[in-house]
């Protein structure tokens, strides 16, 4: 599953050899895909994957509708994933964001607060689907307490494709992370850059913020429909 198999289905079956792909959100169909092979039941009955037949046909069923509510969904299980073990065996300069470690101790993991983007520029493509949906925050700092006390982390990555457009919710969600002491990185729109938002990051504690600039060009931004003009870029950037 994940970004490649829902952007190429049928190229990713062929390339990687593999027999299953779940295409875009995974939560509900891994489930009753393990279900159907279970009972040898008809995957064709299964919305949102791409599959070989028995004759090796490569097939795609029609496309599950987006989770409406990320508040349902249940969190990871950190254990099967190895948490402790992919902890244990981060350095400072394994990335960019790592490095803003102050003590050089990194133990960060990712996040999300929402997915998929409000935008349609014409170049990007939404692995979690085209509807924008913000996770209730009430639920992401539950799971944030949990991991906190479990696995002593001391970075988030929030890696949403971008990270609250709506003012309001950033400003909460920086007053509710603060208390926490913790190091994290968004991605944000050039539009949601202000000395009041900026500010507010940095005093809770946002170290690294990725921009998708693309290009300084008014036509170019106008053509891949990106909502952004140059004079919003340079002041982002100088802010």
């Amino acid at each position: 599953g994940g970004g490649m198999v829902s952007g190429e289905p049928e190229m990713s079956l062929r390339v990687m050899d593999i027999d299953i792909g779940v295409i875009s959100e995974g939560e509900q169909t891994v489930v009753e895909l393990l279900d159907h092979l279970a009972q040898s039941k008809d995957l064709n009955d299964i919305d949102g994957i791409v599959f070989r037949d028995r004759e090796g046909k490569i097939v795609q069923t029609q496309s599950r509708l987006p989770a409406d509510n990320l508040g349902r969904i249940d969190w990871p299980d950190y254990e099967l994933l190895e948490c402790d073990k992919n902890l244990a065996n981060q350095r400072a300069l394994d990335s960019f964001f790592l490095q803003t470690q102050p003590d050089s101790r990194p133990r960060a993991i990712d996040m999300i607060t929402s997915r998929s983007c409000p935008f349609s520029c014409t170049f990007c493509f939404h692995p979690a689907g085209k509807v924008y949906r913000e996770r209730p925050l009430d639920d992401f700092f539950a799971e944030l307490d949990m991991v906190v006390a479990r696995y002593k982390i001391n970075m988030v990555a929030l890696i949403d494709e971008l990270f609250s457009l709506r003012k309001q919710r950033l400003l909460e969600f920086c007053e509710r992370i603060k208390p926490y002491g913790l190091q994290w990185m968004i991605q944000l729109h050039v539009s949601s850059a202000s000395e009041e938002t900026l500010k507010a990051l940095h005093d809770a504690g946002c170290t690294y913020i990725s921009y998708g600039i693309e290009s300084m060009s008014p036509r170019i931004l106008k053509s891949m429909k990106k909502k952004s003009k140059p004079e919003q870029i340079d002041s982002a950037l100088a802010m």
